[in-house]
């Protein structure tokens, strides 16, 4: 798991380098690659917070039909994995 693991944290992390300056397409596309990982891995904790990320890109360009979609994914599997994390706060609010 190890390889893999490191490779989706780093996706993650361009995805986010990528959404500070403002190159939404290429965030979107780390992210989504990390998430893919994530699920091959069964790493559902993490999976959360590439939901969350995706939701929060899709924000930043007021595509909130898009958003609303991956905040939905990440709470449902919140409360699959009954996570009362900070993640799953924020889909509250």
């Amino acid at each position: 798991m190890g390889y893999k693991s490191s490779e989706s944290i780093a996706l993650q992390s361009i995805g986010l380098v990528y959404l500070s300056i403002g190159k939404y397409p290429e965030s979107i596309k780390a992210q989504i690659a990390s998430l893919k990982i994530k699920e091959t891995l069964g790493d559902r904790e993490t999976m959360i917070s590439a939901y969350i990320n995706i939701g929060s890109i899709y924000v930043e360009q007021k595509k909130y039909i898009d958003a609303l979609k991956y905040f939905e994914l990440g709470l449902q599997l919140s409360n699959k994995l009954n996570e009362k994390t900070e993640w799953h706060i924020l889909i509250i609010v």
